[in-house]
């Protein structure tokens, strides 16, 4: 049985909060690359730790331990808790997911739909992150974003992930890729990861 899990699940509802589309409780496809090498950087704690993590703008930053040594970038956390308006970290949604499936090796969404109130772009909500609970039979937290359409045109997403911040930039690491989602106008979107583990 896998002992971590992540889902995702997605609702669509028009001005006066009536649900437009309500998705499954869909599993994750993908922990990335750069999900695993912080993992290693937390887990490995002594002196000498490093790793070339792959930015979302596609450069290698070499990423810091936590004990390395004084003066130096660390690793000192993962960061996904966005403020409103801005899509340059927490979840992130896009519309390059036909034709594009998911690789352990992405770095960042295909073709990522930019915070904005014209054409082309979703208005960024602020991330909500939820304490770890204990549901008895597993251990689960919950990320969640609102996507508002504040234009006068219909948009759609097909991929959805998560960005961090960390040391010396913002890293993928989370991509899935879905059926696509379709925002009308004063409709908002909102997205849900559910992180589990299970013993």
């Amino acid at each position: 049985m896998e002992n971590i899990k992540a889902f995702l699940k997605i609702t669509v509802r028009d001005k006066d909060g009536n649900i437009k589309y309500e998705s499954e409780k869909m599993k994750s496809k993908s922990f990335l690359l750069q999900y695993m090498q912080h993992i290693f950087l937390f887990f490995a704690q002594n002196s000498g730790s490093v790793a070339n993590i792959k930015d979302t703008g596609g450069v290698l930053q070499t990423v810091y331990g936590p004990n390395y040594g004084a003066g130096t970038t660390n690793a000192h956390k993962i960061d996904a808790f966005a403020p409103d308006n801005n899509s340059t970290y927490g979840i992130v949604v896009g519309n390059g997911g036909a034709g594009n499936p998911v690789t352990t090796i992405d770095y960042k969404l295909f073709t990522q739909i930019l915070h904005g109130l014209t054409a082309g772009t979703l208005d960024h909500g602020a991330m909500s992150i939820s304490d770890a609970i204990d549901n008895i039979t597993y251990v689960s937290y919950q990320l969640s974003r609102n996507f508002y359409n504040a234009t006068a045109s219909n948009i759609s997403f097909d991929e959805v992930g998560i960005y961090v911040w960390s040391s010396q930039g913002y890293y993928c690491i989370i991509r899935d890729t879905i059926s696509s989602v379709l925002i009308g106008p004063d409709q908002t979107a909102a997205v849900q990861y559910f992180m589990e583990t299970y013993p």
